[in-house]
């Protein structure tokens, strides 16, 4: 571990270290919605739909209103996964025979990744991702460095999404279908596009259909969490104050092979409820590559220049051939 002046925060990437403090109770997650509420003072802004909203998210969460809130969204997401994803495993076999069966450059990260992930987490939440689409994603309600007026903006898009899931639905659930929102868009999608370019650049002069493509998702879209110390006590032989942040790195765990690649969805009591739908999505993807006989070259991928939460590539530019 080592302290970082201008994060004002620890940093490790030791994997050992992170679990530990991953399944700490001397560590808390950072109470989004207080942060919220006391940065929309600072600002003179009207942040109250995020500040709720965050509310709503068990990550954000410790004590008894983790656990609800963490079994409410449990079983809503096994309400909603139990049936089976029949109209997305369509939507993925349709989409990938069209792209793949010609030989030309086309954007998968816009055509198939972002339809594919938007189609999911509509399914999950009961909310229709494409009503809400613009210049900023949900998930980046987490973003530190978000500027005032996307913040505004964000602030707007999610109000009007709340006020289109309470209409015939309680309060409570509005508000957690729109944190499955937040919850499951970037940190997927992501983790789905960089799990592919890992897939692609790994396999160099192989086929599709001669790939390993792993079981689990082999890179995460999440670099890194940060917890907070409730109370001063040591880690790695560091002393960590009282309220210090520590940053831990979940990518560490790529080094460590896909015995750890499960980490990437946290340890402990806020291990990502998301973790087996993740994967059944990867799987759904992989299983249509497994049957395509052609190589396939990246030629370009582009990243949000605003985002300093997520590595997740707005576009991933292919080219395929025989």
């Amino acid at each position: 571990m080592f302290w970082s002046d201008e994060l004002n925060c620890w940093i490790t990437c030791d994997p050992s270290t992170i679990i530990f403090i991953l399944k700490s109770n001397d560590f808390e997650v950072i109470n989004y919605k207080k942060e919220t509420v006391r940065l929309a003072h600072g600002l003179g802004a009207d942040l109250f739909a995020t500040a709720n909203i965050l509310g709503s998210i068990p990550l954000t969460q410790e004590g008894d209103s983790h656990a609800a809130l963490r079994k409410q969204m449990a079983v809503e997401l096994n309400q909603k996964s139990a049936a089976g994803p029949r109209e997305l495993d369509c939507f993925a076999q349709a989409k990938i025979s069209e792209k793949f069966d010609k030989n030309e450059k086309f954007d998968i990260a816009s055509e198939i990744f972002a339809p594919f992930v938007a189609m999911l987490t509509s399914e999950l939440s009961g909310i229709c991702a494409a009503h809400f689409n613009g210049d900023v994603s949900l998930s980046q309600v987490f973003d530190k460095c978000l500027s005032v007026n996307r913040r505004k903006l964000l602030n707007n898009v999610i109000d009007k999404m709340y006020t289109s899931a309470v209409q015939g639905s309680a309060a409570d659930k509005a508000s957690m279908r729109v944190a499955m929102m937040i919850l499951g868009t970037d940190t997927l999608l992501g983790s789905i596009g960089e799990s592919f370019i890992y897939s692609i650049s790994t396999n160099p002069k192989k086929s599709m259909s001669e790939i390993n493509w792993s079981e689990k998702l082999p890179i995460t879209g999440v670099p890194y969490v940060e917890r907070i110390a409730n109370k001063s006590t040591v880690v790695s032989r560091i002393d960590v104050l009282k309220d210090q942040r520590v940053r831990v790195y979940l990518d560490a765990f790529r080094s460590e092979g896909s015995d750890y690649e499960d980490l990437y969805f946290g340890a402990g009591r806020h291990v990502c409820l998301g973790r087996a739908v993740s994967q059944q999505a990867w799987q759904m993807l992989t299983s249509k590559f497994k049957k395509i006989g052609k190589n396939v070259s990246i030629l370009q991928v582009r990243y949000r220049t605003s985002d300093y939460v997520f590595n997740c590539p707005i576009s991933i530019e292919v080219s395929v051939g025989e």
